[in-house]
């Protein structure tokens, strides 16, 4: 899959604001390293009782080499917000909490946020920047608003 990064870093950061002149690129990338993992996993839109989920939501699905957290990227490039309820692969057990990271953008300034905050690179003495997620119940379905792609992590090591 070579290449994948750059594909992945310009299609999400496009999601946001395909008309954005700093480009949000490095957020993009340092999130999809620090949270999406190695492994690959099916990851399907199943439909339920409901409406149809508007076209086109895509989603990945990755977990770390040792199978200690599994996160899924949820993009919407639509113009509503989804409410999307997520099921784990076969054999996962869904823990009682996940941590989201929202995307999107400032409605005055155009620039990308994570969890309705504009990122800045403070060191967190580690020499990475501190991106703090926002804590949900896994009973809660995950909101993706509109022209926006949520990471939602699960600490699976936390559940054993």
């Amino acid at each position: 899959a070579e290449g994948a990064e750059l594909f992945a870093r310009q299609c999400l950061s496009s999601v946001v604001n395909p008309k954005q002149d700093v480009e949000p690129g490095y957020w993009v990338v340092y999130m999809w390293k620090q949270l999406m993992g190695t492994r690959v996993h099916n990851a399907s839109q199943a439909q339920g009782p409901g409406p149809a989920l508007p076209q086109p939501l895509r989603a990945y699905c990755h977990s770390t080499s040792t199978g200690t957290r599994l996160t899924v990227l949820i993009v919407n490039i639509n113009d509503q917000a989804v409410a999307v309820d997520l099921v784990l692969p076969t054999g996962v057990a869904l823990p009682a909490v996940r941590t989201e990271f929202h995307f999107g953008q400032n409605s005055t300034t155009d620039a990308i946020t994570i969890n309705g905050v504009v990122p800045e690179f403070t060191d967190n003495g580690a020499g990475r920047p501190e991106v703090p997620g926002s804590t949900r119940s896994t009973t809660e379905a995950l909101i993706v608003e509109a022209r926006s792609f949520v990471f939602a992590t699960f600490d699976l090591a936390a559940h054993d």
